[in-house]
């Protein structure tokens, strides 16, 4: 535990003394506070479903995604505009950060359970809470892949469509091999999750090129 603190502290430390313009430093505050919250007492808000869900969703997908491109595209030429791409980028991690919110929690149930940790799983099932995380990422996919051809993107709409079908078909291979019964296979596929998640920038990265 003082190994992991005395990291926090010097990364905080560090994030705060490298002052590189007024979004990063809101990024990093916003970040700190809401992580605080969620880890440590007296909130530790990781005990509570909703609130656990509300930090790893603000983070990862709003204050990350919005204030970083504000960040850099401020900086370079002054402007604050967030383009189209960037709303559907940070929609897409949105649903990302619900669903990984949900299925950190189904490889712990029983310790969870132990501690009293109200989780989203405990209350509605892992079966239950698989199925509609899945169902949310499978239409995020099939939404991405029509989006090119619907709004006013100016990217290469072939390669981000053909992309997220790939990626769906991928989701669905992935879920007809994962035994929720087994601690190891969930991890597996929670990982997984992880993959498509980082995936999911680089393909954004990708057709903007």
């Amino acid at each position: 535990m003082r190994t992991g603190y005395a990291i926090i502290i010097v990364s905080v430390l560090i994030s705060l003394a490298l002052y590189l313009g007024k979004y990063m430093l809101l990024t990093v505050l916003l970040s700190l506070i809401l992580g605080t919250a969620y880890s440590l007492p007296p909130f530790r808000l990781k005990r509570f479903y909703f609130w656990a869900a509300f930090c790893i969703i603000a983070v990862r997908g709003l204050i990350v995604n919005l204030l970083l491109f504000l960040h850099f595209h401020f900086n370079l030429n002054g402007q604050q505009d967030i383009p189209t791409i960037v709303w559907l980028l940070t929609a897409t991690i949105f649903v990302y950060s619900i669903v990984i919110a949900w299925f950190k929690d189904i490889p712990d149930m029983a310790g969870d359970r132990q501690f009293n940790i109200k989780t989203l799983t405990l209350r509605w099932g892992a079966k239950q809470v698989f199925f509609i995380g899945n169902g949310l990422i499978s239409l995020g996919y099939l939404g991405l892949a029509i989006a090119p051809f619907v709004l006013n993107l100016s990217i290469n709409k072939s390669l981000f469509s053909i992309a997220h079908l790939v990626f769906l078909v991928a989701l669905w291979l992935a879920i007809a091999k994962t035994k929720l019964q087994s601690q190891a296979s969930v991890r597996q596929f929670y990982l997984f999750i992880w993959i498509l998640f980082f995936l999911e920038y680089a393909t954004f990265a990708a057709v903007c090129f």
